[in-house]
C-alpha cells in the first residue's frame, strides 16, 4: 500500500486509525486522494499529510505520536456572469454558453414555483450573475446565484438574494404582473374587507 511505500510500519498506521472519526476516518479513504510526507534535512520523517476534500486535509505530527488535526484551505468566491437561449434544454443550454450544467440545477430551485422547467420551450431565455467557490484557484462545483431572470414564452421572471435573519432567500418577482397591477390602479378594482381581513388573521397566526 502507499503507507507502506511511504515507510511506515503496521504499527504506525494503525496508530493513524485510532485518531477520532471526527477528524480522520480511515473509512472514507478514496483512490486519487492526495496525500504528502513531510521531512527534514536528515530525511526523517516529521508530518504526514492527507487531503480529504479538497478543501480540507489531515496532518499527522508523527514526532508527537501521530497527533492528528484537521485543517482547513482558503477559500475564494469568484463572480462571473453567463447568458443563453434555450435550443433543446437548458441543461445543453448552459453547456453551450461556456457554463456548468450544475447552474441549471440551481436555477430549477431558484424559479421551481414559478417556471415549469418540464415546459421549457426553445427560444426560452437566461441570464445569471454567480459566484464560483474556489481553492488554489482550482474552481470548485460550489455555486451561488447572485441574481438570475428567466424569460419563458415572453415572459421574463426575476430573482434576486436577500437576508433574513441568517438565512439567504430568494425572492421571485414576476414582472408580468406589472401591467395587471397598472390595470387596477387605473381601474379601480373592488376588495372583499371581510376576506383579507381573515386570511390576515390567519398567516398572522402561522407567522406567530
Amino acid at each position: 500500500t502507499v503507507m507502506f511505500r511511504l515507510g511506515f510500519s503496521s504499527n504506525d498506521i494503525y496508530r493513524i486509525t485510532q485518531c477520532p472519526d471526527t477528524v480522520f476516518d480511515e473509512r472514507k479513504i478514496r483512490p486519487g486522494q492526495a496525500c504528502a510526507l513531510l521531512c527534514g534535512n536528515d530525511s526523517t520523517a516529521h508530518y504526514f499529510i492527507y487531503e480529504t476534500s479538497p478543501k480540507s486535509y489531515v496532518t499527522f505530527d508523527i514526532a508527537n505520536g501521530f497527533t492528528a488535526a484537521k485543517c482547513e484551505k482558503p477559500t475564494v468566491w469568484k463572480s462571473a456572469e453567463v447568458a443563453g437561449r434555450v435550443n433543446s434544454s437548458l441543461w445543453v443550454a448552459m453547456q453551450e454558453s461556456g457554463a456548468s450544467p450544475q447552474l441549471a440545477v440551481e436555477m430549477s430551485h431558484i424559479f421551481g414555483w414559478s417556471i415549469d422547467f418540464f415546459g421549457i420551450q426553445k427560444g426560452d431565455e437566461f441570464r445569471l450573475i454567480y459566484s464560483r467557490e474556489h481553492v488554489e484557484d482550482k474552481p470548485l462545483n460550489n455555486y451561488r446565484i447572485e441574481a438570475a431572470s428567466f424569460c419563458a414564452s415572453g415572459n421574463t421572471v426575476y430573482a434576486i438574494p436577500f437576508t433574513q435573519g441568517e438565512e439567504e432567500l430568494f425572492y421571485n418577482i414576476e414582472m408580468p404582473l406589472v401591467p395587471v397591477l397598472a390595470y387596477m390602479e387605473r381601474n379601480g378594482a373592488r376588495i372583499d374587507t371581510a376576506a383579507l381581513k381573515e386570511t390576515s388573521a390567519l398567516f398572522g397566526k402561522r407567522l406567530a
